[in-house]
């Protein structure tokens, strides 16, 4: 709710920087206002935990999908969002690490451990790495 609270705020604002910036208005609007502090949540809530992440690989297995099964792997290991496992490479499995845009256009680095890597190139041994 703070976060909505700023936003009309920060439109309020701008408002005013509007009118007092016209020409049109001789009178100039003198107001102070502070957006609200908003407490960042830096934790998750719903982490999956290890027999849930087990139980999916298992079901992947079952059905001979190595696809789904190196998807659900990658992003465990590395730690990456959906979003940002959509920008990894084949050509950056070659790599120990890959720089990729995550969230707020930020660039971070995303590591691929070496156990991942092996099975990574196994799996694209044989297409000429193009986009997974």
């Amino acid at each position: 709710m703070p976060k909505s609270i700023n936003q009309k705020l920060t439109s309020i604002n701008r408002f005013i920087i509007f009118i007092n910036n016209n020409p049109k208005y001789n009178d100039k609007i003198v107001a102070e206002i502070k957006l609200l502090k908003v407490q960042e949540q830096y934790y998750l809530e719903n982490l999956l935990e290890y027999r849930e992440y087990e139980r999916m690989l298992n079901r992947t297995q079952l059905h001979k999908d190595q696809r789904a099964y190196l998807m659900f792997k990658t992003l465990y290991h590395t730690g990456a969002r959906v979003s940002e496992f959509l920008q990894i490479e084949p050509q950056h499995v070659l790599q120990d690490k890959c720089v990729i845009k995550g969230k707020g256009n930020k660039y971070r680095e995303i590591f691929i451990p070496s156990r991942l890597k092996e099975e990574l190139k196994d799996y694209n041994g044989d297409i000429n790495y193009k986009k997974i």
